[in-house]
């Protein structure tokens, strides 16, 4: 008896150990997380940085050694940046030992935002977020038309340009943040008094405007529902929550959670739809890439342009939602939507045709693979499904027999003026006949 109590108390010890070594984070601030293996492995490079380290999950990851000058570069062009305009406009002006002090006072609610444990020392935390912060702020305000307003002469990119692409895929990806309250305080510190029409979320919205992250905006769209969202939202958490935020559909839930007691219906192929005689149509409104509408056999959706950056953009933004908002999500919905869309290259290609999808990724085969591999191993919640109704309005419209055969007719028949007149010919023809037969019978 005495040894199995021994055991016990042994196995319990092991137990409190591991417990105690557990890291003391605040759950209701964790919004930064690893992308488990499951997810990852689908297409890891979607989640991976390619240039450049944001925050403490990358951090002296050795393939991205080199851009550590690179940041640094921007930070003293922020530096400057910032002194020229203290200089210009008369308002206080801070040096980098007050910039670190402001850091230094961020240090423990940054660190609980981050789903793991950080590893960093305080020194190398306070450090990668000073570098960091002022490395995208100084990025934005160079590559987006705020740069005139700000004086700015000098771009750090001007001879990394090929660069480019590949920064801004790095800067939305989830595992690759620091927190939105640190970058917006540090702005408003150095240019908010200098710049009080110019806030850090326009300045973030006027990047992804000039970067055409998810192009399917029109590019004077500063003042539509995409920058009313990102605007009036408030606790915004990171850049990837900056976008989920700026994309929202213009009608949101009114609820979290609807428990949908109708069985939840899928969208039919963009194949069957056309077959069943549902006219595809652009949507030119300036609203999200979320705004599907489906009204009388007619569905209205927004242009996605398809280039090599877009699985990246959409995956982190459904993998976030997977974890922070998963009883309210919106892209993970708009992604089951578009995968069930689109199942072969010839539902691609039926939205090429139509302005839907504008394909600069490769063969419609590609497209497809690619749309359908962005939902692979994520969660819906079905009762809540966003974009139920207008699903189950088509499935009824598809399930009507007469909605077929019309749209045979229009496609056999009256695709052509010269068919349109044959077929009425024809339907003349057959009356004069009728009509002949019936007199000579009547006659007889």
């Amino acid at each position: 008896m005495e040894g199995e109590a021994n055991k016990t108390k042994e196995v319990e010890s092991s137990i409190q150990h591991k417990l105690s070594a557990l890291p003391m984070i605040s759950p209701c601030n964790i919004c930064i997380y690893k992308v488990p293996p499951h997810i990852c492995q689908v297409n890891k490079a979607c989640f991976l940085p390619s240039i450049v380290s944001i925050g403490p999950i990358y951090f002296k990851y050795p393939s991205l050694k080199s851009c550590e000058d690179f940041k640094l570069t921007h930070l003293k062009h922020f530096l400057e940046l910032h002194a020229l305009t203290s200089s210009h406009r008369h308002h206080q002006a801070y040096n980098l030992a007050n910039y670190i002090d402001i850091m230094k006072h961020h240090e423990e609610n940054a660190r609980s935002y981050y789903e793991h444990q950080i590893s960093l020392s305080s020194n190398e935390f306070i450090e990668m977020m000073m570098v960091d912060a002022a490395f995208i702020i100084c990025y934005f305000i160079c590559n987006s038309d705020c740069g005139i307003e700000f004086s700015n002469r000098n771009n750090p990119m001007h001879q990394k340009i090929t660069w480019m692409v590949k920064i801004t895929h790095d800067l939305f990806l989830e595992e690759n943040q620091i927190p939105f309250f640190v970058l917006e305080d540090l702005y408003n510190l150095s240019f908010g008094a200098a710049y009080p029409h110019i806030s850090f979320k326009d300045l973030t919205l006027r990047f992804i405007q000039n970067s055409e992250i998810l192009e399917g905006y029109p590019r004077d769209n500063l003042h539509g529902s995409f920058a009313y969202n990102a605007r009036k939202a408030s606790n915004i958490k990171h850049l990837v929550d900056f976008l989920r935020v700026s994309y929202l559909p213009s009608n949101l839930r009114t609820h979290q959670y609807i428990i949908n007691k109708e069985e939840v219906r899928f969208c039919p192929s963009a194949k069957e739809l056309k077959a069943a005689g549902i006219k595809f149509i652009c949507s030119s409104e300036k609203n999200s890439l979320l705004d599907i509408r489906y009204c009388k056999g007619k569905l209205r959706i927004p242009t996605l342009k398809i280039q090599d950056e877009t699985e990246a953009f959409i995956r982190n933004l459904v993998f976030f939602e997977q974890c922070q908002h998963f009883s309210n999500s919106y892209f993970i919905d708009y992604a089951i939507f578009l995968n069930d869309l689109i199942g072969s290259a010839e539902d691609v290609q039926i939205l090429v045709q139509n302005g839907i999808i504008e394909n600069f990724l490769g063969s419609h085969e590609e497209v497809a693979l690619m749309l359908n591999r962005i939902t692979k191993n994520i969660m819906l919640l079905r009762p809540n499904f966003y974009y139920s109704g207008i699903c189950g309005d088509m499935n009824k419209y598809v399930s009507i027999k007469w909605n077929r055969w019309k749209a045979i007719l229009r496609r056999d028949y009256f695709n052509h003026p010269w068919s349109i007149i044959s077929v009425v010919y024809l339907v003349f023809l057959l009356i004069l006949t009728i009509l002949q037969v019936f007199t000579g019978f009547h006659h007889n």
